[in-house]
């Protein structure tokens, strides 16, 4: 039986890379008979911080970092205490898009303020780094890196030995049709949101969730201009997650103009609710008609949205999703969401397509996923 320990930071339902590798561990231990354990790495990456060391989440031990001196291999998630490095062969778990971590870290070198510089270094330490990728690779116990797209592979290929090819997935046990739904322009207590807006009777209720990456244009940019036609004929709406309330509410930054302003002005027609981040996406996802992403992937957000029956509007390469177009050309993205309304807004034809989106994601499958990990890690173990 392989001890395998995950180098993540604790977060439940607060991040994606934290959920991916929760599933994986539990899935190693659940079709490997791995097993396979968290060792949160909060104090690494947060100053002043506790890890957590004890206890389990779904299924999963959370454990101190002293259970690392059992484990036969690391796996790379989020970070790593130094003094840990190579004292068991590890995989690098490839979570991020390539271009968010190459642009990022390109964005932190060309400021010209080094306190700034300094500053988004300690923000980001791990996450944001390529040279981070170019190092690691070539160290001898590094054993190969994992990755969940076909996409990215050739990213990787350059500085790993070892590429492993899996697929992504979802908890299609979570993420389900079946569930509570929140009521659009309204919190789930029943009080009016700031910014909240259903849409008007005939239209449809869309959902940008993903989190806002600005190197790597996932953020709504494009899609609030490339709808907003769309919105104004039909009194469709997008209501938006994950909003980072601290730049919004900043008076002249570029968001507030678009978002705040926007709402009573050139975009009156276009924005919706107005969310933070929310821990329970499911009940947003049932409630919706569509989901917009700015994705080529088959990421957490497309899998997720499709698992609760939520159709899903993405860029041409997300197999996941519902719809396709090209999300920065706005006439496209019009095209598309005007044949998209031609179905959603007949009740026989959504039941359908929403079917059709649980269908989807079922093809996604987590234990297919961990036995291609276990295939390519066992050629070089």
């Amino acid at each position: 039986m392989l001890k395998v320990a995950h180098f993540v930071e604790y977060a439940p339902h607060r991040a994606g890379i934290y959920e991916t590798t929760r599933e994986v561990a539990w899935a190693q231990r659940e079709h490997l008979s791995w097993d396979a354990r968290i060792i949160d790495i909060t104090s690494v990456v947060k100053k002043g911080m506790e890890s957590k060391s004890d206890g389990e989440d779904r299924g999963v031990p959370i454990v101190g970092y002293d259970w690392s001196s059992k484990a036969d291999v690391h796996f790379l998630h989020s970070g790593i205490p130094s003094n840990l490095q190579g004292t068991r062969p590890m995989f690098y778990f490839a979570h991020g898009l390539p271009e968010y971590i190459f642009y990022s870290q390109m964005m932190v070198e060309l400021h010209p303020d080094e306190g700034i510089r300094k500053q988004r270094l300690e923000r980001t330490p791990f996450g944001g780094s390529w040279a981070l990728i170019t190092d690691i690779g070539k160290r001898e116990w590094m054993k190969g890196a994992i990755t969940l797209w076909e996409r990215h592979a050739p990213y990787l290929e350059p500085y790993f030995g070892n590429v492993i090819q899996a697929n992504h997935f979802c908890d299609l046990n979570d993420f389900t049709p079946e569930g509570d739904k929140i009521k659009f322009g309204y919190s789930t207590e029943g009080e009016k949101l700031e910014f909240g807006r259903p849409a008007d009777e005939g239209g449809l209720n869309i959902v940008f969730a993903d989190t806002w990456r600005y190197t790597a244009f996932k953020d709504p940019f494009q899609v609030l201009h490339g709808a907003r036609k769309f919105c104004q004929e039909t009194g469709s709406r997008i209501h938006l997650c994950s909003v980072p309330m601290n730049e919004v509410q900043l008076n002249r930054h570029p968001w507030n103009a678009i978002i705040v302003d926007g709402v009573s002005d050139g975009l009156k027609h276009t924005v919706g609710d107005f969310r933070g981040y929310k821990d329970d996406m499911a009940s947003i996802h049932r409630a919706a008609d569509l989901l917009i992403t700015p994705s080529c992937d088959d990421t957490r957000t497309v899998l997720e949205a499709s698992a609760c029956g939520c159709p899903v509007l993405a860029r041409h390469g997300a197999r996941g999703a519902t719809y396709h177009c090209r999300i920065e050309d706005p006439a496209d993205m019009y095209s598309a969401l005007k044949r998209i309304y031609s179905q959603l807004s007949k009740p026989e034809k959504a039941a359908q397509v929403r079917a059709k989106a649980r269908k989807t994601a079922e093809t996604f499958s987590l234990e297919d996923a961990v036995r291609k990990m276990e295939a390519g890690m066992l050629k070089v173990l």
